[in-house]
């Protein structure tokens, strides 16, 4: 059986690997955070992002290459977030129309990850956005949660629609390809103007040590 320490040799291995340009994916025998919060807390994010992919039906830690000339940061991490997901969702309308198996893995996936994306700016970082630029959600933040609501909808029907498509529903995967266009649609833009005013704003408010612990609770965010 596995243990603690087996998974954070594996994360540490992928972490190796990420220094040297190859992106990890680490299945974990165990809980992820007290492995990650281990790791958080002894520099990790210094040498690589981690994020984690899934929690269910197995734990699963993106472990991703970073620039190490710059510091650890909130757009840094959010914004390979961003890349990270739109690989995903592309690779699910490539495979996914002759692999249902694969639609259903990468479909889940992909909505899981966007989700706890979308969870981690408004529960965490849309509050600190608002407070310090006393916005208090009049701002970007009010616009950003219009369209995360828009992009949940679209979420929705990907979940249905590759589980349709794996049970053998001829018309679903149309169905699936329809709702990323649309999703597509809202988070292109809307992504660009967190990485152009949100992330890089929260990074000039939490500057110091306080920006290493926001960073370790977007990790370990539930």
């Amino acid at each position: 059986m596995s243990s603690p320490s087996t998974d954070h040799q594996s994360l540490s291995d992928a972490i190796l690997a990420a220094e040297a340009g190859q992106p990890q994916s680490v299945a974990l025998a165990g809980p992820a955070r007290p492995v990650l919060r281990e790791l958080v807390i002894g520099g990790a994010l210094r040498r690589a992002w981690l994020m984690l992919e899934n929690e269910r039906p197995i734990t699963r830690v993106a472990v991703r290459p970073r620039d190490a000339a710059q510091v650890p940061s909130v757009f840094g991490i959010l914004e390979d977030d961003h890349r990270r997901l739109d690989a995903m969702a592309a690779e699910m309308i490539v495979k996914g129309a002759e692999d249902p198996a694969v639609a259903l893995t990468l479909g889940h996936d992909f909505v899981y990850g966007l989700r706890r994306h979308i969870r981690i700016e408004e529960e965490l970082l849309f509050p600190i956005f608002d407070a310090r630029s006393g916005m208090q959600g009049q701002g970007p933040t009010q616009v950003m949660r219009a369209e995360h609501r828009m992009i949940e909808r679209e979420l929705d029907r990907i979940v249905k629609g590759v589980e349709a498509h794996a049970r053998g529903d001829a018309g679903a995967w149309r169905d699936v390809v329809e709702a990323v266009g649309e999703m597509e649609g809202v988070l292109g833009p809307h992504n660009m103007k967190e990485e152009r005013i949100l992330y890089p704003m929260i990074d000039r408010f939490v500057a110091g040590p306080e920006q290493a612990e926001v960073l370790a609770r977007l990790v370990l965010w539930e």
